[in-house]
């Protein structure tokens, strides 16, 4: 069906989770995240997961290759636009862009941009804004988030259409959980990881586990091997009580101290799989 990477997209807050650098594109360095199980299996081991810093740079842009089973399909630039009174809270500005390349924005074209504010001390959203084209699809809408009393208030801006609705503590949107899991102070293989989320006014519960430590290539370093630690996260939302399998993801964090998202596998119910590999950093 055309529309699965779009939806499997907005998984990268897990997505979650996800740029060409001019050392990749001059050199011809593949835009392909390469493991090494033969450095992986020798001295992976030795890998010390650095605890991260307290707080996000108060500016970065990360740039993502994305492809659909195999296939490129576009990029995923995710940027940190400095801090902001919001409401009376500090809050990191995070937008999110997602768009198709040329040749697949002729058989499904996505050109999504989303706005989020995460509290700075409590590592929370208060609003997540939406302008989504994908395909015949369009939506502009906001989401404002009342952490304390657990409401969420949203706003169709293209019908005027409101909807209010209760949400989880502590609850995530599907750009602030990219960084939540950057600012997680696991520090072993083994450590659980547990947090609430919301997509389309619908919660998730994200559950997931310190999978393993690995060394990986990716272009944004030039190819050079970067330790890292894989976090295996699975979603699920609930929806009338019943609980269905939406996702899991398998994404490789640097393990210094700033964390960045290296690479993603995203993995959806019917055999979707969209990847996501750091092309550049700035």
């Amino acid at each position: 069906m055309l529309k699965s990477p779009a939806s499997i997209w907005k998984f990268r807050f897990l997505s979650a989770m996800i740029l060409v650098a001019g050392c990749a594109s001059s050199s011809g360095v593949s835009t392909v995240a390469v493991e090494n199980p033969a450095i992986s299996g020798r001295h992976a081991r030795n890998i010390v997961i650095e605890q991260p810093e307290l707080r996000l740079p108060d500016r970065a842009r990360l740039t993502y290759q994305i492809k659909w089973l195999g296939i490129p399909v576009g990029t995923l630039v995710n940027t940190i636009k400095g801090i902001r009174n919001f409401n009376g809270r500090q809050c990191y500005v995070l937008e999110s862009t997602m768009r198709t390349n040329f040749f697949f924005s002729a058989i499904f074209k996505v050109d999504d941009h989303f706005v989020s504010y995460m509290d700075v001390e409590k590592k929370h959203t208060l609003r997540h804004e939406a302008a989504v084209i994908e395909g015949s699809y369009s939506r502009r809408a906001a989401i404002d988030f009342d952490q304390e009393r657990h409401n969420a208030y949203f706003k169709n801006f293209l019908n005027n259409s409101r909807k209010d609705f209760k949400i989880a503590p502590d609850v995530q949107d599907v750009v602030t959980a990219y960084y939540y899991l950057m600012l997680l102070p696991v520090v072993k293989v083994g450590d659980k990881i547990e947090f609430n989320g919301v997509n389309n006014e619908l919660n998730y519960k994200l559950t997931g586990v310190i999978h393993a430590k690995k060394f990986i290539k990716v272009p944004a370093f030039c190819g050079e091997h970067q330790r890292a630690f894989v976090v295996k996260i699975n979603l699920i939302p609930s929806i009338k009580g019943r609980k269905i399998d939406e996702g899991k993801s398998d994404i490789y964090f640097s393990s210094a101290k700033e964390r960045f998202p290296l690479f993603a596998v995203i993995k959806g119910p019917r055999f979707t799989e969209v990847t996501a590999t750091l092309v550049k950093v700035e």
